[in-house]
């Protein structure tokens, strides 16, 4: 630190030669004239050293002062600049981090969606094999059925010929015959009645069927 005032003796040091000077010149009255005047000028120059001194030491320290200040702004300024570029890069690496947590959700999201369309279309086309077996499975079953029914009707046609063939002939013995005459007619009668129900049957399955083929060839159209 600045000293706060200058010793006395580096004032009189200075000062000393001059009194001596005089002294040896001038008389006793003269040189305590001399001496009085000396003393009053010294402790003026003495006054205006140490308050020259004072403003000296005031001037450096206030220069010493704005030089703290404005290092210490200087500081502030660096520090807040160098917090300023740290949480910048945080910032920036939150932002990236966060981007690439987005990033893979929406590829998780695209792989997720990816599988279940995939899904989705496995199930159709399983779902459609199904219904083309079963579609297939009944219209062999119509055809056949129809079949049967068919060959059940053509046998019962066959007994019906037959059975008209021995009304022929029973006609011709018709007195002597009467009771089987009756009983064939009865048979006759229900025979016709089987074929009916067989027409009926046959004409509903080929309705199924023409049914069955226009919503295929609906479907396949679609």
């Amino acid at each position: 630190p600045l000293p706060t005032h200058f010793p006395d003796e580096w004032l009189v040091k200075n000062t000393a030669p001059t009194e001596t000077a005089a002294a040896n010149h001038l008389s006793d009255a003269a040189a305590e004239a001399e001496r009085k005047s000396i003393l009053a000028t010294y402790e003026e120059k003495r006054l205006k050293n140490y308050e020259d001194g004072n403003r000296e030491l005031e001037r450096r320290r206030q220069l010493l002062r704005e030089q703290e200040e404005r290092e210490q702004k200087e500081r502030e300024e660096r520090e807040r600049k160098r917090e300023y570029e740290l949480q910048k890069q945080k910032d920036e690496q939150d932002r990236k981090k966060q981007m690439e947590i987005e990033k893979q959700l929406e590829k998780q999201r695209q792989i997720e969606q990816q599988k279940e369309e995939e899904r989705k279309k496995l199930y159709e086309q399983r779902e459609a094999a199904r219904k083309e077996m079963e579609r297939k499975s009944r219209l062999e079953w119509e055809r056949q059925r129809m079949q049967e029914l068919s060959a059940q009707k053509s046998r019962l046609l066959e007994q019906i010929n037959d059975f008209k063939s021995r009304g022929k002939a029973f006609e011709l013995e018709l007195e002597s015959m009467d009771d089987t005459m009756q009983t064939s007619q009865v048979k006759i009668s229900q025979i016709e009645t089987a074929i009916h129900t067989i027409d009926v049957s046959i004409a509903e399955i080929q309705r199924n069927i023409m049914s069955e083929r226009s919503l295929f060839d609906n479907a396949e159209q679609q």
